[in-house]
């Protein structure tokens, strides 16, 4: 064959025409490369978007306005505050505190807050921060606090995995019995998207 000059020019011809389909190959493969290297990207930016981490620990900071002219200025050591996110009859994350804290501000108000950490066997670790986004309502309790009182106003500060900052407005109400609820969470699930 090496002697055979219309065999030779037969598999150059070959040779020619393998190698010209071998750079096409190459450079559709090299093409995909880079589409699926984009959406590698794209999935690993909504991955690590701090919504989508899992919750691994969790504070708040609860603080309410209830109309009162009663005198009060306590550190309430043995008794605390919790929140509650809940669907339906489930609750999704609690968070507690074992103290609160009651003072007149002079103009016919008592300011209550409390600290509360998340429970590192609560139900809600381990779920993605944006799970929270089937909250029904948020339940909220100080053990001081009277049954009925009139709420004016308040405010939640959630703190999840010490990166994402979540703030809920608590709306004027009289409290249910001896809780707080809000039902109205739609600010508070867009800033979860």
């Amino acid at each position: 064959m090496w002697n055979d000059i219309i065999a030779l020019r037969s598999v150059a011809f070959w040779l020619q025409w393998f190698a010209v389909a071998l750079v096409f190959i190459g450079g559709f493969l090299q093409v995909a490369k880079v589409v699926v290297d984009r959406r590698v990207n794209v999935l690993t930016a909504i991955e690590q978007h701090p919504n989508n981490q899992a919750i691994t620990s969790g504070g708040a900071t609860v603080e309410l306005t209830e109309k009162a002219d009663r005198q009060a200025n306590a550190h309430f050591m043995d008794s605390g505050a919790y929140i509650a996110f809940g669907r339906g009859n489930d609750a999704m994350l609690v968070m507690r505190s074992l103290d609160s804290f009651a003072n007149q501000n002079g103009k016919g108000e008592i300011l209550w807050r409390g600290v509360l950490a998340l429970d590192a066997a609560d139900t809600g670790i381990g779920h993605p921060i944006r799970f929270l986004k089937d909250a029904e309502y948020l339940q909220i309790g100080f053990g001081q606090l009277p049954a009925n009182s009139e709420i004016k106003k308040g405010s939640v500060i959630l703190t999840l995995n010490g990166v994402v900052r979540l703030e809920i407005a608590i709306p004027a109400q009289r409290m249910d019995n001896d809780r707080v609820l809000i039902r109205d969470l739609d600010a508070f699930k867009a800033s979860l998207k």
